[in-house]
């Protein structure tokens, strides 16, 4: 009975001291693991703020841009719809005034207005099958083109925030065409009316957005300038 008493204290004995080891292996594989992790986290930093500190350095360095880069900027990938359209829409006002007032000054031609805005004549505008889509960057006065922008500025961003730039300038073109698809329908209904006139203007595609923003969020709140909330 001793013996295997003695037997039995023996094999617990070796047991623990197995659990022991087993014991102390793992710590020591998780300090291991953990000292590993460390060191990948340190490496990491380190090659961060190499970075960082290039990236400020080559910045230091760079050649501050220049408008014409700011410019080409807005019409690459990068670039917002929403910006290109604001931008086109001025950059045609300012050279339609421009032109115009140097046609005014030697008296010949017809104004650029003429050939890039939709015409009351469906024959006519159907030869001026471009006005379809030039029309809707063309404005009267400052007034006019600047109360457009706004509202094309203002709720297009709503737009561009929850749909995206692409899907504007879609909405924007198809809202401008339909515009003036229905304003040629009316002439050929009215053409008395509607002779000798034309249509310019941004209206039409700014409506679309202003109209595709209010159905996507009807419970958006904006806080109208001057009006408070």
């Amino acid at each position: 009975e001793k013996i295997r008493l003695y037997q039995e204290k023996i094999r617990l004995e070796e047991l623990q001291k197995k659990e022991e080891d087993r014991k102390k292996k793992l710590k020591e594989e998780e300090e291991t693991q953990r000292k590993k992790m460390q060191e990948e986290l340190r490496k990491k930093e380190e090659a961060e703020a190499q970075k960082k500190k290039k990236q400020e350095e080559a910045q230091r360095k760079k050649i501050p841009m220049t408008f014409a880069d700011d410019l080409k900027n807005v019409f690459t990938r990068s670039g917002s719809g929403l910006t290109r359209i604001i931008l086109i829409n001025v950059i045609v006002f300012l050279i339609i005034n421009i032109v115009d007032q140097l046609i005014k000054f030697t008296g010949s031609g017809h104004s650029l207005v003429y050939w890039l805005a939709l015409p009351g004549n469906a024959i006519l505008a159907l030869k001026h099958g471009w006005a379809f889509i030039t029309y809707m960057f063309l404005h009267e006065g400052l007034m006019h083109i600047l109360f457009n922008m706004l509202w094309l500025y203002w709720l297009g961003k709503i737009f561009v925030e929850y749909v995206g730039s692409k899907r504007l300038v879609a909405v924007y073109l198809l809202g401008g065409i339909c515009g003036g698809i229905l304003y040629i329908l009316s002439s050929m209904v009215f053409p008395l009316y509607f002779y000798n006139t034309f249509l310019l203007g941004a209206s039409a595609g700014v409506m679309a957005v202003v109209i595709a923003t209010a159905i996507l969020l009807p419970d958006y709140v904006i806080h109208l300038l001057f009006f408070g909330g």
